[in-house]
Formats: C-alpha cells, sequence, structure tokens
C-alpha cells in the first residue's frame, strides 16, 4: 500500500489539506508516521476511500470534471459524461468508480424516496387515476342522464309561479345533482380503495 504525507496527498488530489485533517480527527482516516518520526502518512488508498462520500477527488491543476450545478430537475442528471482519456497514474480510472457509486447512491435515494412517498400515499399509479377518472366519468353521465326526470317538476313551477319559481325549482334541480355526483364520487372513491 502507497504512503504519502498529508501535504503531498492533498496536492496530489487537490483538496485543502484541513479537509484531511478533519477526517483523520473524526477517526475515519490512519496515518502513521514516517522514517523520521515526525512526518504524517496517509494511504493513499484509504484516503480516497474515506474521502469518495464527500469530495471529488482530482490533481490540484486540474479543474473538476464532475462538477455540475444542482438541478432541481430529477430527470437531469447531476454528473456529466466521463473522461475518455486514461490517466498514466489511474486516476481517472478511481474517477469512474466514484462516479458510477456517486450514481448508483443517487439512484437508489430516488427510489426510497418514491417508495416513501407511494407508502405515505402522496404517491399512486398512473393505472389508479384512470381507472378513478373513468368511474368519475360514469357517475358523471349517469346523473346526467337523469336531468330530463326534472322537466315535468320544472315546466309545473314555470306554469304555476312564473319565471322566479321556474329559476327556483331549477336551482334545486342543480343542487341535487352536484349533491348526486358528489354522493358518487364518495362511493367510487370508497370502492377504488
Amino acid at each position: 500500500m502507497t504512503h504519502v504525507s498529508l501535504a503531498e496527498y492533498t496536492r496530489m488530489r487537490g483538496i485543502p489539506i484541513t479537509r484531511l485533517r478533519r477526517e483523520i480527527t473524526a477517526g475515519k482516516l490512519k496515518t502513521k508516521r514516517g522514517g523520521d518520526g515526525r512526518k504524517q502518512l496517509v494511504a493513499v488508498a484509504e484516503a480516497d476511500a474515506a474521502l469518495a462520500l464527500t469530495e471529488t477527488l482530482r490533481p490540484a491543476d486540474q479543474p473538476d470534471p464532475v462538477a455540475a450545478p444542482a438541478s432541481p430537475d430529477p430527470a437531469q442528471p447531476l454528473l456529466p459524461p466521463l473522461p475518455t482519456q486514461p490517466a498514466a497514474d489511474g486516476e481517472l480510472e478511481y474517477l469512474g468508480l466514484t462516479r458510477a457509486r456517486a450514481a448508483r447512491e443517487e439512484y437508489r435515494a430516488r427510489l426510497d424516496r418514491l417508495e416513501y412517498e407511494r407508502r405515505m400515499g402522496r404517491l399512486v399509479l398512473v393505472q389508479d387515476v384512470t381507472r378513478a377518472m373513468e368511474h368519475c366519468a360514469q357517475a358523471i353521465v349517469r346523473e346526467l342522464e337523469r336531468l330530463p326526470l326534472a322537466a315535468e317538476d320544472l315546466a309545473a313551477a314555470f306554469a304555476g309561479g312564473g319565471v322566479q319559481a321556474g329559476r327556483a325549482a331549477l336551482r334545486q334541480v342543480v343542487r341535487d345533482l352536484r349533491r348526486a355526483v358528489a354522493d358518487n364520487m364518495k362511493l367510487t372513491g370508497e370502492a377504488d380503495a
């Protein structure tokens, strides 16, 4: 296992030395003393693994190849395409592995969120919505087909009390229609549940 000094590792990876020291202090990363007993050395592979969860590793003199603006659009990938030219020291292979792990974790997090939303009742299947809409449409049509039955009552109201009585009777028909549709919608919702 290759060990390098803390300063050399931070130059190699392009991260601040304070970040590396925080990982060491938190116990996420172990160090050993160099040959002179004073210099702290870190294992490159262990440091890469400890920092892979929170940092994108890159050489200090190159721009960050995986930096992307945070996007609220879940359909848009957060990571840009992988570079295609391999680096001499194997850096690119490690970046590819880090990116693959990050993409896998992002995918798992989205699946977990969808499952949570479904269990909480905030997410429904398209088929369920389609079936409920069909039931609602049938209930509305059924009630609209009953409108001709109110014709006799409306005619009697117009004949007996004039326009005012006819309007009142028509308003009553509308209220009855709304109530019947609402009741049918409740029954449809209970039947689908």
